[in-house]
């Protein structure tokens, strides 16, 4: 296997991090790790990027053990969620550092970065300051940065995080181009479910330290293997312990003599979003296409569960 996390185990003080966390990525994967805030996934990233050390169980990159590589000998880049950009240096200068700090004469540095450049679209942005470009063409800066060392890996720590949410969508996209472009191996750590939806070919979900699901991103949402992802991944409805029903499973028609009553409507532009008020005290959330059928406040409606 590509890349091999064995048994990783992480504490400070007293507090578990990480729990014996293990998993298996094939190379030119793009794998995202999900999960809330404080759950361990940017201490596991660091694990792996060789930013912590003391640790207990194995990292094996193409079946070497990294554990006692230093962070700049591993053939890893790391994109951090700050951008770790030079502000006093322009942008060549900033994609050329890596390559500077091996020896590397100037001459095939500079030539290299500007190859970089020109594949993650910054071609004419040589000599521009830093603070003088968007969030969106920082990360690319940064990007640029990593691969023209040629990793093996490459670690992105929530990189979408600082972005609004229309560039969000334009560098998943842009992710997603250069991630195809290079076959590079990515991990992607996120708390954010869309990002990791719409990135990975297989999503990792960490919970308080320990793993609680690996799979695709459709493996994730019709087939949750326990209650945390069933309420983490997406939304539902919980009809009692044993059945679980997603909104978009409930359809609803207009029927004087239902026993659900519409209770509140929220447009959201492709769906509407309706809470259903059902004789037994439940409410439910349905979604529907903004195209079919609508209902306001009041309706009497005929609920029917549909999977």
């Amino acid at each position: 296997m590509y890349l091999s996390l064995k048994n990783i185990s992480k504490k400070y003080k007293d507090k578990e991090i990480l729990k014996n966390i293990s998993f298996d990525i094939k190379e030119g994967e793009l794998i995202c790790i999900l999960g809330p805030s404080g759950c361990g996934k940017t201490t596991l990233l660091n694990i792996i990027g060789g930013f912590i050390s003391d640790f207990s169980g194995d990292v094996l990159l193409s079946d070497e053990n990294i554990n006692n590589i230093p962070p700049e000998k591993r053939e890893i880049a790391t994109v951090f969620q700050s951008y770790g950009l030079f502000t006093h240096k322009n942008v060549i200068d900033n994609v050329s550092y890596g390559l500077k700090l091996l020896k590397i004469d100037k001459n095939t540095r500079e030539n290299r970065a500007k190859e970089m450049l020109e594949k993650v679209g910054l071609a004419s942005y040589e000599k521009k300051k830093i603070k003088e470009l968007s969030g969106g063409e920082q990360q690319r800066v940064a990007i640029a940065r990593s691969m023209v060392l040629n990793p093996k890996l490459l670690l992105l720590d929530e990189p979408l995080s600082n972005l609004d949410v229309h560039l969000r969508d334009v560098m998943r996209k842009e992710i997603k181009k250069i991630q195809k472009q290079f076959g590079v191996t990515m991990i992607i750590v996120t708390h954010d479910q869309e990002d990791a939806f719409k990135l990975a070919d297989r999503v990792i979900v960490i919970n308080e330290g320990h793993i609680e699901q690996v799979g695709t991103p459709e493996e994730l949402y019709k087939e949750p293997k326990n209650n945390f992802i069933s309420n983490f991944i997406g939304e539902n409805n919980i009809i009692d312990e044993n059945l679980v029903i997603r909104p978009e499973e409930i359809s609803i028609k207009l029927d004087s003599s239902g026993e659900g009553k519409v209770v509140d409507v929220t447009y959201l532009g492709a769906t509407v979003e309706y809470l259903v008020e059902t004789p037994d005290g439940n409410t439910l959330k349905v979604l529907t296409m903004s195209t079919a059928e609508r209902f306001n406040i009041g309706d009497k409606v005929l609920v029917q569960i549909n999977n």
